[in-house]
């Protein structure tokens, strides 16, 4: 058992005495006996033998002494620099927020005094834990450098902090806790709005393109846990869901939203496993030119339910993709069938979706380069198809990832045009190759005078900047003759072919 600090300094001493009462029984008995200190241990080794030497005997008691004040020392020593190693540990070096431990501890502490407050009670909010997450933290850092990374995180600390009834930590890499007294859902809602707006008003001051915003999620204690883990786990939750709807918002936890992430949580396992057993599978849907021609053929994935034997429908799977690296595995999986596919399908080009989460990761080109070296493809063989969000984040990284595939030899497609809320500036500045009109406005262009406007501006836009236009979702011949009169210049839909796999009939026509 570890002696308690009063009893310390006393150690010393009562192990020299056992020292000076051996010493006297040797001489007693008129042994010889030579004591050896090891002044970096807490004890001495006495060798006693015939015969009898005071000198010796004096020497070994002051070195005795001496090295019971050497012990002593140090152990001030060490005991001084646990002192300051716990400083350390408490606080953060970078932003001085508390350590995770430490913020745990007294989250730990917080709700211990409120489950002895309310023992047999029903739980009534005592305070609010939120879970804040800096949005696309690595995309900055890779971007921006690790200085302007380290400005972020510092600032937001630092904001947070100035209110008076926020406890801050820092949890993980660019996440931090907050421990906050409100609970009203109106007066925190408003607290909460006003820090991210100072935050984003700081971190936007130099440079606007730095910063994207950051997530929140909030658990109440004890309505929603009561033990620190747990609650850290509802805010977590919350966060989740605040990502997923579109990120730079805050979201209080809700019971429900358990249910939907385990089910996604139930894609992801098996849509993983889907993509390492080939359990995918890509179908091809016909893109028809002005003559009626087939021109090429938009690639798509499927994935048919092992065990349901439904096919999960890919605005459900791929979603959930994009929120991790899954996103990646899945569209090499994607290209390297459709290079598989390539030779036998007859299309000379095969548009292929590439998510704008995969434009913010850096392993797209180095994917895109190996895949074709490996099946000795050629970038000029496909069309890569992508949405207004890739223009959206234009980043110096994604613009540089942009011209880089060009510069391979791919074309560029941009898809569902008119979604999102890019202008025809992005049209210009951006090297598109196709623009694909989304079929919200094809399928209006009967009795929509906007759909018709739109539609008919882009169509101009293509013949002046010199890109095709493609129309979406063309199911009728109305819808065909509509969209053609507008200016698309190439169809796709179901009145020319649903997505299929490769089969004779889909070659055939595609070599006529």
């Amino acid at each position: 058992m570890k002696a308690k600090p009063q009893f310390r300094s006393h150690i010393g001493l009562i192990r020299l005495l056992q020292v000076i009462a051996i010493s006297a029984l040797a001489m007693a008995l008129g042994l010889r006996f030579l004591i050896h200190f090891n002044p970096h241990l807490s004890f001495s080794r006495i060798i006693i033998n015939h015969g009898f030497d005071i000198e010796t005997l004096v020497i070994a008691f002051v070195a005795t002494v001496a090295g019971v004040f050497r012990l002593r020392r140090a152990r001030q020593q060490i005991e001084e620099h646990d002192q300051e190693r716990e400083s350390v540990v408490e606080r953060d070096s970078l932003t001085h927020a508390f350590s995770r431990s430490r913020f745990m501890e007294l989250l730990e502490d917080r709700l211990s005094a409120i489950r002895t407050r309310q023992i047999a009670r029903k739980p009534t909010p005592d305070f609010t834990l939120m879970l804040i997450d800096v949005d696309y933290f690595k995309r900055i850092n890779d971007t921006f450098g690790h200085t302007v990374g380290d400005r972020v995180l510092k600032t937001l600390v630092e904001v947070a902090s100035a209110r008076s009834n926020w406890i801050v930590g820092r949890i993980g890499g660019d996440e931090f806790a907050v421990v906050a007294d409100d609970t009203d859902y109106h007066l925190l809602s408003a607290e909460i709005a006003s820090f991210m707006d100072k935050l984003r008003e700081l971190l936007r001051r130099d440079d606007s393109r730095s910063y994207d915003g950051i997530s929140i999620g909030i658990a109440q204690a004890p309505l929603h846990a009561g033990f620190a883990d747990a609650l850290l786990t509802r805010a977590d939750v919350a966060l989740y869901e605040a990502k997923r709807n579109g990120r730079n918002q805050f979201v209080f936890f809700d019971a429900d939203m358990q249910h939907s992430q385990m089910r996604e949580r139930q894609i992801t396992r098996n849509l993983r496993s889907a993509i390492l057993l080939n359990h995918l599978a890509v179908y091809y849907q016909p893109v028809i030119g002005s003559d009626g021609e087939v021109i090429g053929a938009e690639a798509l994935v499927r994935w048919r339910d092992p065990i349901r034997g439904a096919i999960i429908p890919p605005d459900e799977f791929i979603p959930i993709a994009e929120q991790s690296a899954l996103i990646d595995h899945l569209g090499e999986w994607v290209f390297r069938q459709v290079c598989r596919d390539y030779e036998r399908s007859g299309f000379k080009v095969i548009s292929i979706n590439v998510s704008g989460a995969q434009f913010l990761h850096d392993r797209l080109v180095p994917m895109l380069r190996d895949v074709l070296r490996e099946t000795g493809c050629r970038a000029e063989m496909f069309v890569l198809e992508v949405t207004e969000t890739v223009g959206l984040n234009a980043t110096p990284a994604v613009v540089a990832t942009v011209s880089e595939l060009k510069r391979m030899g791919f074309r560029l497609s941009l898809d569902d045009f008119g979604t999102g809320n890019s202008g025809f500036a992005f049209l210009r500045d951006m090297p598109f190759d196709t623009i694909k009109i989304d079929k919200s406005y094809v399928q209006k262009l009967a009795d929509d005078p906007i759909a018709q406007v739109f539609v008919s501006g882009v169509g101009k836009l293509g013949e002046t900047l010199g890109f095709r236009v493609i129309a979406e979702g063309i199911e009728t011949t109305e819808h065909h003759q509509l969209a053609r009169l507008a200016g698309a210049t190439a169809f796709q839909g179901y009145l020319f072919g649903r997505p299929e796999p490769l089969k004779p009939a889909i070659i055939n026509a595609s070599a006529a």
